[in-house]
């Protein structure tokens, strides 16, 4: 960057600015200017990133639970069938037996 232009840029609002402040005063205020918009940029930056932490672990907590109730109810599905079923899974296997001899 070129060198003194934030200074230049003060002096330039110190002499257009109606103030009391006396230039140093005033060199003092924009210091403290630029570090509290520092500041309040590092704020959000965090805030954000908190976000999309929380964003990510529900995206990941939301996915695995669906997979899960639907694990769950495939095998809830087969475990009742094959109960509810019982002679087709033995005339099943019956053939299958048959049919390798």
């Amino acid at each position: 960057m070129i060198p003194f232009l934030l200074e230049l840029r003060a002096l330039m609002d110190w002499m257009f600015t109606d103030t009391t402040l006396a230039l140093t005063s005033w060199l003092q205020m924009e210091d403290i200017f630029a570090n509290v918009f520092c500041i309040k940029c590092d704020r959000n930056v965090e805030r954000v990133r908190c976000l999309v932490i929380i964003l990510d672990l529900l995206l990941i907590y939301c996915t695995c639970g669906i997979a899960d109730v639907c694990a769950l109810g495939m095998y809830w599905i087969l475990a009742f069938k094959t109960q509810l079923e019982p002679e087709f899974t033995s005339t099943y296997l019956a053939r299958a037996m048959a049919a390798e001899l």
